[in-house]
């Protein structure tokens, strides 16, 4: 038995390129908004949900980490907004969208990727040396899992989804760009995209 590691890259804002999915999950926080409890917002910098604990909550940044302790007396830390929540290493957490879902990543050296917590019926993947550059891996593939030992199965058996899935030995470039879309006739979910360096 062999067991494998991905050692993953830490996804930043510098590395998403772009995506389909939007950040507009509520208004960014604002330092002259006075929220009342249960008032949500969003930060540009942790990509983060953050909910408001008391009233008249003003002018009380909930990224601050410098002062932990006031932090947690006014905000409350939900979750990732729904386009980072499939960069938060926890397959739970999913970006929901309707489709098609199409992230472009700059993430420097990788040579595998992962994808967890999958809805959707069809995944197209390209992974460029360069921007713009020559294409050094693609696969385009139904998720479809079913494995049906005869032909009955195969007719009349039903549908199995594919969930995950994982590629491998994929030529490492430090200024690769990598396009993973995934489609489906309504809403994609994707619960994890994640790369790195598989051992």
């Amino acid at each position: 038995m062999t067991l494998s590691v991905l050692a993953p890259v830490g996804i930043t804002s510098s590395m998403l390129v772009s995506s389909t999915a939007p950040e507009s999950d509520y208004s960014a926080w604002n330092s002259a908004t006075t929220y009342a409890v249960g008032d949500k917002c969003i930060s540009a910098v942790t990509h983060r949900i953050y909910e408001s604990l008391v009233a008249g909550n003003l002018n009380h940044d909930p990224t601050d980490i410098a002062n932990r302790v006031g932090v947690t007396t006014w905000w409350m830390d939900l979750n990732p907004t729904n386009r980072w929540a499939m960069f938060d290493g926890e397959v739970n957490t999913q970006t929901v969208i309707a489709s098609p879902l199409t992230v472009v990543l700059r993430p420097g050296f990788f040579n595998s990727l992962y994808l967890g917590g999958l809805d959707a019926e069809t995944l197209v993947i390209t992974v460029n040396d360069a921007p713009g550059g020559s294409t050094i891996f693609s696969v385009s593939m139904a998720l479809e899992g079913s494995m049906p030992p005869d032909y009955y199965e195969y007719f009349f058996d039903r549908f199995y989804p594919l969930r995950d899935c994982i590629f491998s030995n994929i030529d490492q470039y430090y200024a690769a760009e990598i396009t993973v879309t995934l489609s489906s006739p309504s809403t994609v979910k994707c619960g994890i995209l994640s790369l790195g360096d598989l051992k």
